[in-house]
């Protein structure tokens, strides 16, 4: 059988208070040995009536002042078992409040933990939801443009309203209207860009995905020698690329 497992702070008040009504019991007999021999004493006497007055307060003194004294001492220790069961109490409630905080802060972490799951299911939800472009460009020169015509192939999921446009005006777009870019389906886009303009730039695809919100994806356009190369289109989310 498993011992009874008993707290040290507990157990030091009750001894405590075993030793205060223990040490109650050696004046209590002090007081009835006293009183004996003094019955002894007055039987034995055979004192006149004013003398026996004066007899018992003589003896009776003594024990009065005793339990006057023991009395102030008692007091004084249980203020003090008291103002240690105070201070007990006090401690083991703010261990309570120490449990109590390291449990919140572990329950807030698992529901920032959870809350963290749920953005980063939903992101894969959103991300498994895009269209994945991969396109193929040559380049048309003559004498005062270059037109880079880009054959675009939906991989990925369906892409409704889908419209092309680059960050700098002096590029002519020009691709067919597309309500549906759908899986696995082709798209050609041409970008007339006339000598002198920026250096590179960046071909925006603008779109709503499957789950109903507006998208947008972007190529970066470097020149090369005489030509141009695009990079893959990049889907961000929150500001990252994924």
């Amino acid at each position: 059988m498993k011992p009874e497992t008993v707290d040290p702070k507990t157990s030091f008040l009750r001894d405590q208070y075993s030793r205060s009504r223990f040490s109650s019991f050696i004046p209590i007999g002090a007081t009835i040995v006293w009183l004996a021999w003094v019955v002894c004493l007055w039987v034995n006497a055979d004192l006149p009536l004013n003398e026996q007055g004066d007899f018992f307060a003589g003896f009776v003194s003594p024990i009065a002042i005793m339990w006057l004294v023991l009395g102030y001492l008692q007091q004084g220790k249980e203020l003090r078992l008291n103002t240690r069961a105070l201070e007990l109490q006090i401690e083991e409630l703010n261990e309570s409040v120490k449990q109590q905080t390291i449990i919140a802060q572990a329950s807030q972490a698992q529901q920032d933990d959870m809350q963290k799951r749920k953005a980063k299911d939903l992101e894969r939800e959103i991300v498994s939801k895009q269209p994945r472009i991969n396109s193929e460009t040559r380049a048309i020169l003559d004498h005062s443009t270059v037109t880079l015509v880009l054959q675009l192939t939906n991989n990925g999921q369906l892409a409704r309203n889908v419209a092309f446009e680059t960050d700098i005006q002096q590029c002519k777009v020009t691709s067919a209207a597309l309500d549906f870019f759908q899986k696995s389906t082709k798209t050609t886009v041409k970008i007339e860009i006339p000598k002198g303009a920026a250096e590179d730039f960046y071909l925006l695809m603008k779109y709503t995905d499957e789950l109903g919100s507006q998208r947008i994806q972007y190529s970066h356009i470097v020149p090369s020698g005489m030509v141009y190369k695009e990079s893959e289109f990049i889907f961000e989310l929150q500001g990252q690329p994924v």
